[in-house]
């Protein structure tokens, strides 16, 4: 195998999933040195993975860009649902 096979298959083995869940890290430059590159490597191999980056860094803008008194009540209070029931699933609910 040459060097740039055994490169291309060691980001590949990387799931997107695993690489998707780094993207808080990777636009809040917490990710480590090495974390980063390999990151960085996967984006350059999988547009799927660019996209999503992309959608997430406009979401993200978007949601910033919002007052929650521009949110109606229903959507406030839906979202609201929403993220309490992910706490309880993930255990972080106190």
């Amino acid at each position: 195998m040459t060097p740039r096979n055994a490169v291309t298959k060691a980001l590949t083995d990387k799931t997107c999933k695993e690489i998707t869940d780094l993207i808080f890290g990777y636009l809040n430059d917490t990710l480590s040195p090495s974390v980063r590159r390999d990151f960085k490597r996967h984006l350059r191999i999988c547009s799927d993975c660019v996209n999503f980056l992309h959608t997430y860094k406009k979401a993200a803008s978007v949601t910033r860009s919002i007052r929650p008194e521009e949110i109606p009540l229903k959507v406030r209070h839906n979202i609201l649902d929403f993220l309490r029931g992910q706490m309880r699933k993930s255990g972080t609910d106190s």
